[in-house]
């Protein structure tokens, strides 16, 4: 694991953040992918827990903006 991994602060954040609505809204999904970009990268371990928790949300987890943002990302980041 890379010393500035930041996995089980996203690991932590998603699950504070559906306990808060349920949902994933744009602006916690930009939170999420922040915190995996704090260093200009995604690594590893930050990519395989994103992949994870992406994986597990259905449109009915996420607000329609969000959605449409997720899928973009998942993409770009190959996730």
């Amino acid at each position: 694991m890379p010393k500035d991994s930041r996995y089980v602060q996203i690991a932590l954040s998603i699950q504070k953040m559906l306990e808060n609505d349920g949902k994933l809204d744009q602006k916690e999904l930009d939170e999420l992918l922040a915190l995996a970009l704090l260093d200009n990268e995604i690594d590893e371990d930050e990519r395989r827990i994103l992949h994870l928790i992406f994986r597990q949300l259905e449109p009915k987890d996420v607000t329609p903006d969000a959605w449409a943002q997720l899928q973009d990302v998942r993409k770009k980041y190959a996730l």
